[in-house]
């Protein structure tokens, strides 16, 4: 999740994407509260907006989600997975009819 540049990006005018809901994992407490802030800076308040400091996992569950989502982000988060391809299926749970998985890996 970062500090939430990409989801800035997605949210810039430039764009024509609507967002009204937000999940993210990430680990790095400080990252985390960038992010949280970044968030709240884009219009998202704590209802829309659930940030968690632990990992996305292949345990990770639709109800610590929440719902499904329309773009699932995966940043930078299969670096440390020794099984990238369960990883990847397990997200794909989370995306919503007609939604997509974004991943960033370099």
């Amino acid at each position: 999740a970062g500090t939430g540049a990409v989801l800035g990006q997605l949210c810039s005018a430039d764009n024509q994407v609507a967002l009204s809901q937000y999940t993210a994992f990430e680990m790095d407490g400080d990252l985390c509260q960038e992010l949280r802030s970044n968030a709240f800076g884009l219009g998202f308040d704590n209802r829309s907006t659930k940030i968690s400091g632990q990992p996305f996992t292949t345990q990770t569950t639709l109800e610590e989600v929440g719902s499904r989502h329309d773009i699932v982000l995966l940043s930078n988060c299969l670096y440390g997975s020794r099984d990238k391809e369960s990883l990847l299926e397990h997200a794909m749970k989370f995306v919503a009819r007609g939604g997509v998985v974004l991943v960033v890996h370099r």
